[in-house]
């Protein structure tokens, strides 16, 4: 990916491919997470039930539990 976007090479970090895509999203006026698109922790619940029956849930390379979702959206506020 870092290659596409013209960076190169990438430390094995990411940190310089995550700078760029961040600096894309700011370029392309893409909010900078989900409390930027009205989510709150009240959401999350309702968020969660809906992931939890997808059936990309039964995909993923690990299965997530609860906690690992409540995680992910924490982190993507």
């Amino acid at each position: 990916m870092a290659q596409v976007m013209g960076l190169g090479t990438c430390g094995a970090d990411g940190e310089e491919l995550a700078q760029a895509v961040q600096a894309l999203n700011r370029r392309l006026g893409l909010p900078s997470g989900l409390a930027a698109l009205g989510v709150g922790e009240q959401d999350f619940d309702r968020i969660i039930d809906g992931a939890m029956v997808d059936h990309c849930h039964k995909m993923n390379p690990r299965e997530a539990t609860r906690h690992d979702y409540r995680e992910l959206l924490r982190q993507s506020m």
